[in-house]
């Protein structure tokens, strides 16, 4: 039986099948033939493969290299999604502050020197001061009126919160973060009462 008619081989020489089938592809389906593979043959072989490999590495590292391409502009516009909805978060609980607090809202202006937290709750120590825009002749045209600069303590109520900038940004502060803001420059705040108590300090923007 000739070695083209694979039907009748048996279970035992079926594992020599992939070596015969590569015999063949370098040396023909002949039965009356023995097969020798060179060694030039085999040098052909190598190469063939490392072109192959080189190739294959190469579209790897083009296709890596669009995926770099692709995180770097994931990563510059993912935190500018973030910070838009951090801002809509900061104004939605804003909103939710003074809503749940309606009817009896005091708006009020100042600038805060410190927030206190002890046993007896949550302070802040204000100068009131007012905000006068579009006056016309001032720089950026608009003033801060502060008659006298006195600090008075105000009681806020427990739910109190707090929102200081981060350039023209809100961003929420709890009382270190708060503190520290305050240290690096007056800033004027608007400030909400209910009862004498402030339940809101969001920081006006000055241009």
């Amino acid at each position: 039986m000739g070695m083209c008619e694979m039907g009748g081989v048996g279970m035992k020489t079926r594992r020599f099948i992939p070596i015969v089938l590569f015999l063949f592809l370098l040396a023909g389906c002949d039965a009356d033939k023995e097969v020798y593979v060179t060694a030039e043959e085999i040098t052909a072989l190598k190469e063939n493969f490392q072109r192959e490999m080189s190739r294959l590495e190469s579209e790897i590292k083009e296709k890596d290299d669009k995926i770099e391409q692709l995180q770097k502009k994931v990563d510059v516009t993912d935190p500018v999604k973030n910070e838009y909805v951090n801002q809509i978060n900061n104004k939605t609980q804003m909103i939710e502050q003074l809503v749940n607090h309606l009817p009896n809202i005091t708006h009020k202006q100042g600038y805060i020197k410190e927030m206190i937290q002890d046993n007896s709750g949550t302070s802040f120590m204000i100068d009131y001061a007012v905000m006068v825009g579009n006056d016309g002749y001032s720089p950026n045209n608009f003033h801060v009126e502060n008659e006298n600069e006195e600090y008075v303590k105000a009681i806020a109520a427990g739910d109190v919160e707090t929102y200081v900038l981060d350039g023209t940004l809100l961003h929420a502060a709890d009382r270190d973060r708060f503190n520290d803001k305050v240290k690096e420059y007056k800033r004027l705040f608007n400030l909400y009462f209910i009862e004498d108590e402030l339940i809101l300090a969001a920081e006006q923007y000055l241009p």
